[in-house]
């Protein structure tokens, strides 16, 4: 089930692939926003392989070709600025994971540095600096090529992915070297081909397979638009994204940077490394002083024994395991939390017998041995699939830890595949639901909404977290996505446009059938509706979300920050606050979605609002929707 991948190369037994082989062969490796690691990297391990074997076998490599392995990385340009079918005009890779990416990038380059290889790290477009790969190649006497890389899902990293290889094979032709590509599949736990359906056709595997004699007509770069239009378009993307948000990018610390907002609940840096010790600890699987690796760590119970309850918590380090954004990014893939997991099984098993440890395979992902050698690369790149397995898909219950976290795995491949088999259902307003859309257009309302001015105080909490820092808890995703789609009837779409742009742990699959599942236009066969306030008092009783990012509440006792509207006279001027005027609900914008212009024209405030500022008072909204209809049980069916 947990199988490494599939290829979509020639046959390994074909002649034509094994000559190719045997040859001077350059190795080119595509990392992607996806698979920034070492460890559980099939792509990596098959070429370090091939490239080893080349070297052990060939007895006299005086006056022949060497073979090459060259990882490469390539921020595309185009991520820089919005989609070409984009609602609000906003970044695709949005500023939070651009940081994060670049974080993960030098600490892979770093990695591989360590392994005496590196990394070309360059911005522009991977089909144009795959061609310029291949020339590199020739000219430096290599006699084939093959290219190397994961498949990712969706239409757009289809097409990314064939524009790859038709320049890939046309770049060989031209230069006449036998060349292959091998794809593999990393993204989910389980792969596709393990289903019991048909998930996707030869479209998104990433489109032509085989050998070099299936090459494409590729692109010579003159049709390519230039690099000062690719700057524009980024910047015009940024600048409606801080329009929408009030949020200043470019006061953000660069990449690498200690200095990161005191609030955030995610102050990691990226990294492969970085990501294993994360999950170790959560696990309770750091070493002890005198202990062996792998063994559980002395001291409290770990923060995975608390899960079960803490996960939905929207404040805290601990509170959730935080492996999304290392997940996001490659940084760890899903087979390595599982082996992970496994471990921790294999020594509570040991604990309970009385061991003292219970030895462990080398880490995956852990250092290599020195020398700087091809096989040291394999080594680091196929991991430790070999850890003690027992069985685990079964339904969580109550003292379960561990078990809570694989399962959310399987959410997770859940929603992945979900994505892959209805990318299309996705991208209409009615969603998966094939019902008509009814959504509401209302610029001033979607702007209160992005801005965290809703006068829902859990609501803006989290959407003003989201703006500071690319994070938001789970528990508060599903309340805010509820809200635009349920309560204020806006379309799903424009809230999961703003979440693809902000987060720092963002993937397309996750986010898009998440956002439908929440607004009644996804896989959720229950419509539920999410009482914003009994959610925030249920979950931050002491408002520490609350206060962290609301400070104009922060003089409010917990009870009254989730809602301030019901706060006296008295208690209100003791805590300096004035409650802004009771929005109308108004009619419909004539135009939708919000452009910049209509977002602007919505953003000044009222009279009491300005005058509650002279006399140094903090303002807050009063709510956009009546408060009553989000006190109460929930989530519930919504009354149709």
């Amino acid at each position: 089930m947990f199988r490494a991948g599939h290829s979509g190369s020639a046959d390994p037994a074909d002649p034509a692939a094994a000559a190719t082989a045997a040859d001077g062969t350059a190795h080119l490796v595509w990392f992607r926003a996806g698979d920034l690691r070492l460890a559980d990297h099939e792509p990596l391990h098959t070429a370090a392989s091939c490239l080893q074997k080349q070297l052990t076998s060939d007895n006299d490599l005086v006056g022949q070709p060497a073979p090459l392995l060259l990882p490469f990385f390539c921020l595309d340009e185009r991520q820089l600025a919005a989609a070409p079918h984009s609602l609000l005009g906003l970044p695709q890779l949005g500023p939070h994971r651009l940081r994060l990416l670049l974080e993960a990038s030098a600490s892979l380059r770093a990695a591989l540095q360590a392994l005496d290889s590196d990394l070309l790290w360059q911005e522009g477009r991977p089909e144009a600096l795959v061609g310029r790969l291949v020339a590199l190649a020739a000219a430096a006497g290599s006699r084939a090529v093959a290219l190397h890389h994961h498949v990712q899902p969706g239409r757009q990293s289809a097409q990314l992915e064939d524009a790859v290889t038709a320049e890939f094979f046309a770049a060989a032709e031209a230069r006449g070297l036998p060349c292959s590509i091998h794809r593999c599949w990393g993204h989910s736990l389980c792969h596709p081909a393990d289903l019991p359906y048909h998930l996707w056709g030869s479209a998104a595997t990433g489109g032509n397979s085989g050998s070099g004699s299936d090459s494409g007509s590729g692109s010579n770069g003159a049709s390519l638009p230039n690099a000062a239009a690719g700057v524009a378009a980024a910047a015009a993307a940024l600048q409606r994204l801080e329009v929408l948000t009030q949020q200043q990018f470019s006061e953000l610390q660069p990449a690498g940077s200690d200095s990161r907002d005191e609030r955030s609940v995610v102050p990691f840096s990226m990294g492969e490394q970085q990501g294993l010790q994360r999950l170790r600890y959560y696990l309770g699987l750091e070493p002890s002083s005198g202990q062996p690796s792998g063994t559980l760590a002395a001291g409290p119970p770990a923060p995975i024994a608390s899960y079960a309850e803490s996960r939905m918590g929207p404040w805290g380090v601990d509170s959730s395991a935080k492996l999304s954004p290392f997940l996001a990014l490659g940084c760890l893939s899903p087979r390595m939390v599982y082996w992970e997991v496994q471990r921790l099984a294999a020594a509570e098993r040991a604990a309970v017998k009385g061991a003292v440890g219970v030895p462990r395979a080398a880490a995956a992902g852990g250092s290599a041995a020195a020398g700087g050698s091809a096989a040291a690369v394999a080594a680091a790149a196929g991991g430790s699939a070999e850890a003690e397995e027992q069985p685990v898909w079964r339904e969580p219950q109550k003292g379960d830890t561990w078990r809570w976290l694989l399962m959310h795995l399987g959410i997770r491949d859940f929603f992945i595949f979900s994505a892959m088999q209805n990318e299309a259902a996705l991208e209409r307003a009615e969603g998966m639901s094939g019902r008509p859309a009814e959504w509401q257009e209302d610029a001033a309302r979607f702007q209160r909404w992005a801005r965290g001015q809703t006068g829902l105080p859990f609501v803006d909490a989290c959407m003003r977290e989201l703006a500071a820092t690319g994070w938001m808890s789970n528990r508060g995703r599903q309340n805010v996505a509820n809200l635009l789609s349920k309560a204020l009837r806006l379309d799903w779409r424009l809230g999961a446009e703003v979440f693809a742009s902000l987060l720092a742990d963002h993937d397309w699959t996750l986010n898009t059938t998440n956002w439908a599942y929440n607004s009644g236009v996804g896989a959720d066969p229950r419509d539920r509706v999410f009482r914003t306030v009994t959610q925030g008092q249920r979950y931050d009783p002491e408002a520490r979300l609350i206060r962290a990012w609301l400070p104009e509440l922060a003089g409010l006792p917990a009870d009254l920050a989730h809602q301030p509207w019901a706060a006296t006279p008295e208690q209100l001027a003791a805590a300096r606050l004035c409650l802004g005027e009771q929005p109308t609900a108004g009619a419909a914008a004539d135009a939708a979605p919000p452009d910049a212009a209509q977002i602007e024209a919505a953003a000044a405030g009222t009279a009491a609002e300005a005058a509650a500022a002279e006399h140094g008072q903090l303002v807050y909204p009063m709510p956009v929707v009546d408060p009553a209809t989000q006190v109460g049980k929930g989530p519930k069916a919504r009354s149709k």
